[in-house]
């Protein structure tokens, strides 16, 4: 290895040479530690540690100069984007409890969205007791704790194994001073528990903590906040019994609040199949308008309007007054639409609204399903507030734009895919889609690019945002180029530029010979 070569082709060739490897591998040790870059120095050590063959005195070895090496690491970004492909390496090997010194170099780091992307990879390839001390720094880290404490608690549940330390993690989440706080990652668990196993017995009583919790925060934000509190939560619900205690805990909201959070209940209890329930709830909110201000009972009652029509089966209809009837709701086994045929090519849809799920979000994706099925692409959906199948499911039932469900037509062809908001959370899964293009109205001068080059490299996914802001630079940064549909830098209207980048992608795909 020689002094100041590049990092990244020195380790391919570390590695390239320890596949090859059919003994001990502990002469590698010493070109690894010639490595100039220490993070990818420490990558190549925890490899050769982690390979068949060695010893357990190399195995021991390796890892502790690859200690040594990622705490010389300055840069808080390459720890970041370190340290979980190291865990990862460990834990393929079966040897996850040695990640303890590398999870401690991560949570050393300051606050930020590097340790925002490490934490958040790293949660998914360690043993629990180092996925708490994640969880922990997780909840210190400002302004992004929810969402980091949340994919933290994400990894910590995915099979029925998983559920034998719910107990510990209830107990954990209980213990958090901010009642707002505990209640939101409280109801995130009940989520993950009940939708692994809807009758375990931790179900009703993570449930009963949040309405626990949710009552300690009374009076700790305006009417506002609290509604979307409290709507945030009813989103988490997967299971009736779960309705019960938060059913009980909104009669001490103030008539405004709860007029709001009985409706979205009696929204919750209809999808759940509780169609008694929900009936009752909307008769609740009925009674509760003539305690609200005039403009506030006005919007309940469009509102309230619009959810005893889908209560009722029918759908509302597109003048003011009583709803549209309809034969049936949108079947998701309807015949299909006959998709083009696919390019390799994606539309992706980046979310930037807050708040949890909106309407907004169902027609967004309603509008690009049809545009992705005429033009052979894939559609990419990024930081959307729903599990891909509920998503799916809910804008199918939930518009009629475009006249058929296309997006349930594109998701059984497996061309409709969910991806997190950060890059850096699942990089193979970003990189899965080739090469990515930020789509926006003031490109970069020095990072234009246009599609048309693009398409003969090979898959093209081109990414817009939808709602009030723009792309992060987190994510323009990870794209190859930006691209301006325009040429004259003039913003469109959300849809137009959708249908805009849908037949570029598209024609550019057919004449370089990808599409259909």
């Amino acid at each position: 290895m020689s002094p100041g070569a590049h990092g990244p082709t020195e380790l391919r060739e570390l590695l390239r040479r320890l596949k090859e490897q059919r003994s001990d591998p502990h002469p590698l040790i010493r070109d690894a530690k010639l490595m100039a870059d220490r993070a990818r120095a420490a990558e190549a050590l925890v490899a050769i540690a982690t390979h068949a063959e060695a010893t357990t005195e190399t195995r021991n070895e390796a890892l502790e100069v690859a200690v040594d090496r990622i705490r010389q690491v300055e840069r808080e970004g390459q720890v970041a984007e370190t340290v979980p492909v190291i865990v990862k390496t460990l834990d393929n090997a079966g040897a996850a409890t040695a990640a303890a010194p590398f999870v401690d170099r991560l949570t050393a780091l300051p606050d930020g969205e590097a340790l925002s992307v490490g934490l958040r990879e790293t949660a998914k390839h360690v043993p629990d007791p180092l996925r708490v001390a994640l969880f922990e720094r997780a909840l210190l880290n400002r302004g992004t704790e929810r969402d980091d404490a949340k994919a933290v608690l994400r990894a910590a549940f995915t099979t029925p194994a998983d559920l034998e330390t719910a107990g510990a993690w209830q107990a954990r989440l209980r213990a958090i001073d901010d009642p707002e706080l505990s209640a939101r990652l409280m109801a995130f668990l009940h989520h993950q528990i009940a939708t692994i196993a809807s009758t375990h017995a931790l179900v009703e009583s993570t449930m009963a903590d949040v309405a626990q919790r949710l009552a300690a925060t009374t009076g700790r934000s305006d009417a506002r906040g609290r509604i979307d509190l409290w709507r945030a939560i009813v989103q988490t619900l997967v299971v009736p019994s779960s309705l019960d205690p938060l059913e009980r805990a909104i009669e001490t909201e103030p008539p405004g609040v709860r007029a709001d959070v009985a409706l979205a209940l009696g929204a919750q209890a209809d999808r759940l199949g509780e169609k008694e329930r929900a009936s009752a709830l909307f008769d609740d909110v009925e009674r509760l308008v003539a305690e609200v201000p005039p403009t506030h009972a006005d919007r309940l009652l469009g509102k309230l309007e619009t959810a005893r029509a889908y209560l009722r089966g029918e759908t509302p209809g597109g003048k003011k007054g009583a709803p549209e009837k309809r034969s049936k709701p949108v079947p998701m086994q309807r015949q299909s639409g006959r998709l083009t045929a696919p390019s390799g090519h994606s539309l992706a849809l980046l979310n930037t609204y807050t708040g949890g799920v909106k309407e907004i979000h169902f027609r967004a994706v309603a509008r690009a399903a049809p545009l992705c099925a005429a033009f052979g692409l894939d559609l990419v959906l990024v930081g959307f507030p729903l599990p891909l199948t509920e998503l799916v499911e809910r804008t199918a039932r939930e518009t009629r734009i475009g006249g058929h469900p296309w997006v349930v037509d594109l998701a059984k062809a497996r061309r409709v895919h969910a991806l997190p908001m950060d890059p850096g959370e699942e990089p193979a899964a970003w990189r899965a889609r080739g090469t990515w293009v930020a789509a926006t109205e003031k490109p970069d001068p020095t990072r234009r690019i246009a599609i048309e080059e693009q398409v003969h490299a090979g898959p093209v996914c081109v990414i817009m945002g939808i709602g009030p802001k723009g792309l992060p630079n987190r994510v323009k940064n990870a794209c190859a180029g930006e691209y301006e549909i325009t040429g004259a830098e003039v913003g469109l209207e959300t849809a137009t530029a959708m249908g805009i980048l849908a037949d570029r992608l598209g024609k550019a795909g057919r004449a370089a010979g990808r599409g259909s």
